[in-house]
Order: structure tokens, then sequence, then C-alpha cells
């Protein structure tokens, strides 16, 4: 956050607790469809989204991030044990594990 506030994309950071953060307030608008039709406009969401990605933050890896973490415990719980009978396990054209773990586990 406080990266995004030094590249003018964020609301300036205050203070940081376990609980939550006391950030300030950037004056803003929400704009209609025609807003977002007008070429000034697309040009300005543009410039902001290049802003986003334009800027120097180190690439962090991390292991369990969580709406993968989610998306990995629901598949988890899923039972496909009924399933087996419909489904052709294949993945680059060769047979492979049976795991509901295994991205190319649903593939048909």
């Amino acid at each position: 956050m406080e990266k995004l506030a030094s590249n003018g994309l964020a609301a300036p950071l205050y203070a940081r607790f376990a609980n939550g953060i006391v950030c300030g307030y950037l004056k803003g608008r929400t704009i209609n469809a025609d807003q977002f039709k007008d070429s000034e406009m697309q040009r300005r969401i543009c410039s902001t989204l290049a802003a986003y990605h334009n800027m120097d933050a180190p690439a962090k890896v991390i292991d369990d991030l969580f709406p993968f973490r989610k998306t990995r415990d629901f598949i988890r719980n899923i039972d496909v044990s009924a399933a087996k009978d419909h489904l052709e396990v294949k993945c680059d054209g060769g047979e492979i594990e049976d795991t509901a773990l295994n991205p190319c586990y649903f593939m048909t």
C-alpha cells in the first residue's frame, strides 16, 4: 500500500495494525456508462492502469496465496467417485494419475 501511495495510486497509509489500517482519502467519483465512453476518460483510465503496471515492485512468490488456497481446498472436498465413469482423464495426450489435485484431472 505504501508503494501504491508513493506512486499516487492509493491513499496515504498512516498506520498499520494487526487487524486493520488507517489510510487517507482520495477525492474521486464514480463514472457512468456515457462518461466511460468519453475518449478523455478512457485515456485517463488507461494512463492510470499503465502506471500500475509500470510500477517497480519486486516479485514476491507466495506459495499459499488466499484465492488459490481456497480453490485448492474446494477441489479437495469434491467427491469425484460418482463421476469417474463419465470422465476421460488425459493431459498432454497421455494418461495421468487419478487424483483431484492434478490440474488436468477434469479435462474431458
